[in-house]
Formats: structure tokens, sequence, C-alpha cells
């Protein structure tokens, strides 16, 4: 049985079918992560050379477009604050062969849209084998990450696991480039009856699997400095939030629920659709080295999606950051 946002079905068979997905979802999960930590686990007591890190990150980012919205009533630009923290540990294998295994701590802080406000952790682990010897020697990493994510107005709390296999290579000694893909499975945790809305039982936004490709460039100048070119392609789903009703996004979306996170006029209801989208993002970043351990950056970033029946979102982002590594 395949639940959807047009099931026909009675309420006690539509309510089987979403009580037998949330089951078959809670399952994946209580099988992945376990797996991640014995990884992290087994990687630790490895008889190799290690070395710990530990990086810092601070950005600020201006998105035209956060809500993903369509109609132009329903979009909000907004400016918010990221902190990162990640901590991990680096160990060489064998010659070519290396294992980083790390932990991270982060939290965004909206400037009009508090609701948005979230703080995420993750857990992650990474194999890269090295063809041969020499900076000029092609590399191949595989890395799992585990994230949860939580969020001031709820409906965005999430548990994410990403699983990323790329190649990369140093083409000259000034240019490097990188290509591979990802799959990405999404669980939300708060799909219960009394965060669904009047338009539809459905509200499990956040229950979805994707998958993309991506391929970046990087140029290397003189002084350090790295500028790179980046572009990724993701078919999977989109969250985007607007007042209801809103006939055009109810007939495409596969889920929805109340978006307590975007305010909304007084007698009208805010909601998050999610939606079966392909999007395209295009990436330009300016990396300046200011100290041995710490750099600054500036970065453009395009998003362009695309769902159905003509339905297509856009959004610019601005950001600078400071990183600093110890």
């Amino acid at each position: 049985m395949v639940c959807t946002g047009k099931t026909g079905l009675s309420r006690p068979a539509h309510t089987e079918c979403i009580l037998s997905a949330t089951i078959r979802i809670q399952r994946h999960a209580q099988t992945v992560i376990p797996i991640l930590l014995l990884l992290l686990t087994a990687v630790i007591s490895l008889p190799a050379q290690a070395d710990s890190f530990v990086d810092l990150s601070i950005g600020l980012n201006a998105d035209s477009n956060i809500t993903r919205a369509l109609l132009s009533s329903d979009r909000y630009s907004d400016t918010s604050l990221d902190v990162e923290v990640t901590a991990g540990r680096f160990y060489q294998l064998q010659p070519g062969r290396s294992v980083t295994t790390f932990a991270t701590l982060a939290a965004s802080r909206f400037d009009q849209l508090d609701g948005l406000d979230a703080q995420r952790l993750g857990l992650g682990a990474s194999y890269q084998h090295k063809a041969g010897l020499g900076a000029y020697a092609p590399s191949v990493n595989l890395s799992l990450n585990w994230n949860q994510h939580n969020s001031v107005g709820k409906t965005r709390d999430r548990d994410t696991m990403e699983l990323e296999l790329s190649y990369s290579k140093r083409l000259s000694a000034t240019w490097h480039a990188t290509a591979g893909f990802l799959y990405e499975y999404s669980q939300g945790r708060h799909d219960g009856v009394r965060h669904s809305s009047m338009y539809s039982p459905v509200n499990d936004i956040y229950d979805f699997s994707q998958r993309g490709a991506f391929a970046s460039a990087e140029y290397a100048f003189f002084n350090q400095a790295l500028l790179s070119l980046s572009y990724s392609w993701v078919d999977g789903n989109t969250v985007s939030s607007a007042l209801a009703p809103n006939p055009r996004l109810l007939g495409i979306s596969s889920a929805l629920t109340l978006d307590p996170a975007v305010p909304a006029p007084v007698g009208r209801r805010q909601v998050a659709y999610s939606l079966k989208t392909q999007a395209h993002l295009w990436s330009l970043d300016w990396s300046i080295p200011v100290g041995t351990d710490t750099a600054f950056s500036i970065a453009y970033a395009l998003q362009q999606i695309a769902a159905r029946a003509g339905v297509d979102y856009k959004n610019d982002r601005i950001s600078v950051k400071l990183l600093h590594a110890w």
C-alpha cells in the first residue's frame, strides 16, 4: 500500500497506511544509525597514525526567497547567521589510504523569520583512497553522514542520512577538479495527527529520498587564494511555504502541514508543501587566507528549482564566511 496525497482511502484504511509507512521509516533509522555508530567506534580503535582537528565556521547569509515560494506575496527575503563547529580525527591507514571521523554542532539564527532558527547535530565518517603517489594522483572518497535537524517551529525537525561518492584530481599546479554522486534519505519527526492540516491528512513533508550529482573546479592563485565554481543537480523534494488555500500547490504536493515558522495574516493559514522537484545549484566562491589557519570567503549561489505544472522557484544567496582551523 502506497500513501499519497490523493489516496481516496477511507479514514481507517488511510490511518493504517500512514502507520505502516511510519513503522517502515522507524525500522530504517533504527538499522542505519547503529551501523554508522559502529563504524565510527571501529575506526577509532584502528592501529593507525591519527591526528585530531577542530574547525570553526561563522557565516552571514542573505537569501532572496528563503521560503521557496512561487507567488511574490509569499516570498520572504531574510538574513541569517550560521555558526558551525566540527571536531574529528584523521587516520592514515596506509600510504594513499585514510579514514576521517567527525562530529558537528551547528546553529542558524534568522533576522526576521525566527521560526526558522535551527540547530543541527551531525556524525560522519569518510574513506579516501589515492591511486598513486604525488600531488597529481587521483583520489576516490566515500562518506556517510547522519544529521539531526531541530527547528524552533518544529515543522522542519528531521533526521537525514547522506551517502556521497566523489572523484577528485589535481590537473595542474593551479587547477583542481572534483565530481561525484550523492544520495540522501530524510525522515521527519513531527508527522503525528496533531501536526496535520485541514487540507490533507498526509503531513510527512520531510519523509523522502533524493539523489544527485555534482562537479566543481578550483583555481589556486599565487597568494593561496582560491576561486571555485561548482554545480549540483538534485532529483528529490523541495519544501515550499505559502498561504493557504493554494490550489496550484495543493494539486502537485506529496504532503503538507501547517507552518508556524512563517507568520500568517489574521484569518489565514501558512502551510508548508513538499513538492517533487529537480534543482540546479550554481555557486561561485572566492576564498582568501588571512592567517596560517584562517580564511575569509565570499560566495554567490543561484538555486533554480522546477516542480510539476510549471511551478518554478528561484533563490539567490550571498554569503560571507570566516573559517579557522586548529
